[in-house]
């Protein structure tokens, strides 16, 4: 989980490195309704990423949104080695605090706001891709109609945007 820790969050960074060394295209994901509060947190890392210039031929962003299911098919076309959705989730832990979630694990942390929920896109996903398939799950502080993201969860967002650049764009050979 990210935390204020540098131990945590060089944890995350190298389970994310691990997880992404043997990448070929990487589709990040987004998911969430800005419009209650947290669980707008995967979309918010997304339209923060897209700042970075790391859209890319290799890393592709998509803001999903609440209806991550009508982004089947250009995931499909894509045929990305790995699809990362980033994401609300419970994980029990305070606010703004990050884990990765496998995919078998979805229902232990994620209640779906989504059309459909996350698992049963994947099981398509992997189906028809062969990607490997996972959640950054953030966990929410608020949830309520109409409120923005808490102060924690903001924190989180940036701290993710970087890490992921980091990670995907700097370390790749293609940044500076």
């Amino acid at each position: 989980m990210l935390e204020t820790t540098k131990e945590a969050q060089g944890s995350l960074e190298a389970a994310l490195r691990c997880r992404l060394a043997k990448r070929r295209v990487v589709a990040l994901c987004g998911v969430g309704n800005e419009i209650r509060g947290d669980d707008g947190a995967g979309v918010a890392v997304i339209n923060a990423l897209e700042e970075t210039g790391l859209d890319r031929g290799d890393v592709v962003i998509i803001n999903c949104g609440d209806m991550p299911e009508n982004f089947l098919g250009r995931l499909v076309k894509l045929q990305p080695s790995h699809v990362v959705f980033i994401d609300a989730a419970d994980l029990g832990a305070p606010p703004g605090a990050v884990s990765i979630i496998e995919m078998d694990e979805v229902g232990a942390y994620c209640t779906s706001t989504h059309g459909l929920p996350l698992s049963f896109l994947a099981a398509y996903l992997q189906r028809e891709t062969n990607a490997d398939l996972f959640i950054i799950g953030i966990q929410p502080g608020n949830l309520a109609f109409g409120a923005s993201l808490t102060t924690e969860v903001a924190a989180t967002v940036m701290a993710m945007r970087e890490l992921l650049a980091k990670i995907l764009f700097w370390q790749s050979g293609s940044g500076t």
